[in-house]
């Protein structure tokens, strides 16, 4: 059945179950509605006819919202130049040191000749070194793998060897966060953070790659919580690492072990499915969730 109904009453159910004032419902209800400029209904899956807005289900079913909103930021115009996300480069790096100034800890830039560390901070007297890498979010899993292959590959090189220039330079890190000349870390941990959604825990040559969520989520001591479609919280998550006064020892492992995946990872069932023909015994391993299959590894064995 069609859902269908005037502007303002789509404008009132966002005012009313989204929280926004009538003046951002209004207009992000316009970049929601289909028109000659628009890419496609997955975009914007509000159709104008006779005075009202049509929205068709069999086309909200497939609407990935992460996906949609990223499509749209990248098409929407001011002053004729595409703005490609606020957060991508120093607009990323602004969120993250806000992150830690709401926890009351000191974070800057660290230059010196060509080397440049987007973030230093330091907690329980352990020094943290972070790249920021403003990345959309991928939407097929070529994509996704492509980004995952750059953060672990080119990131982790060149986050590598900013972090080993300063380790053996500290005085310029002592200078832009004006800790004691004579001051040592207890250790020095490094950190590559990206806007983009992981799937998974990454580390790499002993670099933590995390994503922002999960940044935001241990400073802000966010718990995960379960909601249902009119927004209300039924059910939160307590992850005591984000009970208490904030320490580097849960930090570290927060950002290593993300409740969110150990979660989803609950929800996986691993199934193998031998086929056997004449000649070949043909493995297949796949992982379902929640009602889908995705193909992780065939194998041929003869």
């Amino acid at each position: 059945m069609l859902l269908r109904g005037a502007a303002a009453y789509f404008v009132d159910e966002f005012v009313r179950r989204g929280g926004l004032d009538p003046k951002t419902a209004r207009s992000i209800l316009s970049h929601l509605t289909f028109k000659k400029t628009s890419k496609d209904l997955l975009d914007a899956p509000f159709v104008s006819i006779g005075g009202e807005l049509i929205l068709m289900p069999s086309v909200a079913f497939l609407i990935e919202p992460a996906f949609s909103i990223e499509s749209l930021l990248k098409s929407i115009q001011k002053h004729d130049i595409n703005h490609e996300l606020a957060f991508i480069g120093d607009g990323f790096e602004k969120i993250i040191k806000k992150d830690l100034s709401g926890a009351k800890l000191i974070a800057r830039k660290v230059k010196h000749r060509s080397y440049e560390c987007d973030v230093a901070f330091v907690l329980d007297s352990v020094l943290f070194l972070c790249e920021c890498k403003g990345r959309l979010v991928p939407s097929e899993f070529w994509s996704y793998a492509k980004l995952e292959h750059y953060l672990t590959h080119d990131a982790v090189e060149q986050h590598t060897r900013t972090c080993d220039y300063f380790a053996e330079h500290l005085q310029y890190v002592r200078g832009s966060l004006k800790l004691p000349p004579d001051w040592h870390p207890k250790e020095i941990r490094r950190i590559i953070v990206t806007s983009a959604k992981l799937g998974r825990a990454i580390t790499k040559n002993g670099i933590i790659i995390v994503d922002e969520n999960t940044f935001h989520a241990f400073f802000s001591r966010m718990h995960l919580t379960t909601r249902d479609q009119d927004g209300a919280i039924v059910d939160k998550s307590i992850d005591s690492r984000l009970v208490g006064e904030l320490t580097a020892e849960n930090f570290i492992d927060f950002i290593s072990v993300p409740r969110s995946i150990v979660l989803h990872e609950g929800f996986l069932a691993h199934r193998e499915v031998t086929l056997h023909s004449l000649a070949d015994r043909v493995v297949i391993r796949d992982v379902e969730c929640y009602g889908e299959v995705k193909l992780s590894t065939t194998a041929s064995e003869t």
